[in-house]
């Protein structure tokens, strides 16, 4: 037969594509209703002319603009249905990296983006097919959307897809799952158990991933209002390295390719892996932050369920993992939550500059870190720390976490400015000291442009000062290091006020001696409070006696 001779071939029998069904499918369907093998009618409709000879098209996702048109003559379907019943409709979301998206030219479409075959995609093969048996009792065949490695949930029936026949315990290929029997032991596919997916995050995660694919927006919903404001395509390209990095720490030994990603991890395991991939999206970029700042798969993957609860390990997340151009955002994100680490970007640009972020309001996940609440609220973690001991936030200190409501709350409540009272509940110090620091310059006052008598501290005046004073406190056991001695007795606040004074010091430059450095004092055991903070007594005596020394020798240097 030759090569136009698909126009008269005999097909008995045609009809039309199912609802959702793959290209491949359809060409079994089509198979068996006319008594064809597969191959021979793959033979005759595949080929095409090069300047080497006849090649085969690829039957899962045809390439060839001829070749769309010689199966519109075959099957009498449109060259568009036909397009939209393969995988080339998600290329231009798996089309990640490549500078440009190649396109084919589809009659009825245009120029459309298409697949080609130089590199991997996150696809399986024909012979890795995945399935639901409910799907399958109300109509035999293969969806297109069961062709992704990371669709794992079909969306209709809330359960997790089958990949591997209930009989024999062997992978399905796309022809067994077109017959909805196991080719292999021959029973029913739609006899494998069914396992129900519950979880609302999860369902979230595939229902934004499906309209990606689709070229659809993401659910109107909390969660997807908090997604960063990046293309769908780089949103799904970090969520898929974020995955790759989680698995590298469970096996480090293993190349995860898709044939692999395929065999190697259960279904419901890698829903869980991929679900807590995409949280890091989510309430970006204080999501992201929550992944980049865990050190063990413990306390990464603590919420993802019994699919994962045997994952055990240390974790830490590559430099390299951002080097691609689409994922700028997610370098700044990366250096802003672990500024001391130096991560990899093309430009050559260091760790970008911290950024306060505003926490979107997120009611899956009820604790935060101390340090990403310090971030949501833009202020220095001494101030969480202070606020949970105060009981301004329900938290622990020891463990590091705070109640996210809390934190919600105090974000919508504080403004640029405080009261004196507020910063003296912060710090602990008194309200004529803090006044005394205002007039040194140390905090700022700021106008309200209201008619009130009460002074309204700059918010982030006093912030910087308690990250400073944070800064200057070093423990007794590090006085060594500064060629101290340890025992050396040491002056509460008010006796180390009280002899400041007898140099003609008050409190307010004691304090400010030690924020700008000039002075060393450690912290009580116990206590955030800066008024139980102690100074060492000779070090303070020799700091006083210099300070007298120097304001002596101004006063009599002449004019």
């Amino acid at each position: 037969m030759t090569l136009g001779a698909t126009d008269g071939l005999p097909l008995v029998v045609r009809r039309p594509l199912g609802l959702g069904e793959s290209l491949y499918s359809y060409f079994v369907r089509l198979a068996s209703l006319n008594q064809y093998p597969l191959g021979g009618l793959l033979g005759l409709a595949l080929p095409y002319e090069t300047a080497l000879g006849r090649r085969l098209d690829n039957a899962f996702y045809p390439k060839q603009p001829q070749t769309y048109q010689r199966l519109s003559t075959l099957t009498r379907l449109s060259p568009a249905a036909l397009y939209r019943a393969t995988p080339h409709r998600y290329a231009s979301l798996l089309a990640l990296s490549r500078p440009q998206v190649t396109t084919i030219a589809i009659p009825g479409l245009g120029d459309v983006p298409a697949l080609t075959e130089d590199r991997p995609y996150m696809l399986r093969s024909d012979r890795q097919a995945q399935f639901c048996a409910q799907c399958l009792r109300e109509a035999a065949g293969h969806r297109v959307c069961w062709t992704p490695v990371l669709a794992l949930v079909c969306l209709r029936h809330r359960c997790l897809l089958v990949s591997r026949c209930p009989g024999c315990g062997e992978a399905v290929n796309i022809a067994s799952v077109a017959e909805a029997r196991c080719r292999g032991c021959h029973i029913a596919l739609a006899q494998a158990p069914v396992h129900s997916v519950r979880d609302g995050f999860g369902l979230f995660a595939q229902r934004t991933l499906l309209a990606w694919l689709e070229g659809r927006p993401a659910p109107a919903n909390g969660w997807a209002a908090s997604l960063p404001a990046q293309p769908p395509a780089a949103l799904y390209y970090l969520a898929t390295r974020l995955l790759t990095a989680i698995l590298d720490q469970i096996n480090p030994h293993v190349t995860w390719k898709t044939k692999r990603l395929c065999h190697a991890v259960a279904p419901a395991q890698l829903l869980a892996l991929w679900t807590r991939a995409f949280r890091a999206l989510v309430g970006w970029p204080e999501g992201f932050y929550q992944f980049c700042e865990a050190r063990t798969l413990e306390a990464l993957l603590r919420d993802c369920g019994p699919a994962v609860a045997e994952v055990s390990g240390s974790f830490q997340l590559p430099g390299p993992l951002f080097l691609a151009p689409n994922l700028a955002f997610a370098r700044t994100a990366a250096a802003e939550g672990q500024p001391d680490v130096r991560w990899r970007q093309p430009d050559r640009v260091q760790a970008a500059e911290r950024t306060r972020v505003q926490l979107r309001p997120l009611r899956q996940f009820r604790y935060l870190t101390i340090p990403a609440a310090a971030r949501a609220l833009g202020v220095p973690q001494v101030v969480v720390e202070r606020l949970v001991v105060l009981g301004r936030l329900a938290g622990d200190v020891t463990q590091g976490e705070v109640r996210r409501a809390d934190v919600l709350r105090l974000c919508q409540r504080w403004g640029r400015t405080m009261t004196v009272a507020e910063a003296s509940t912060l710090t602990g110090l008194a309200r004529d000291l803090l006044q005394g620091l205002v007039t040194r310059g140390v905090l700022q006052t700021i106008s309200t442009g209201r008619k009130t008598s009460a002074t309204r501290l700059a918010r982030g005046s006093v912030c910087d000062f308690l990250l400073g004073m944070a800064t200057r406190l070093r423990p007794r056991r590090q006085w060594v290091a500064l060629d101290e001695r340890v025992d050396e007795p040491t002056l509460d606040l008010d006796a180390s006020v009280a002899l400041a004074a007898q140099h003609g010091l008050s409190a307010a430059d004691l304090l400010t001696l030690l924020w700008k450095g000039r002075l060393r004092a450690c912290p009580q055991v116990g206590s955030l409070d800066l008024a139980a903070i102690r100074f060492p007594a000779a070090h303070l005596k020799t700091v006083l006696q210099r300070r007298r020394r120097t304001r002596r020798g101004a006063a009599s240097s002449p004019r």
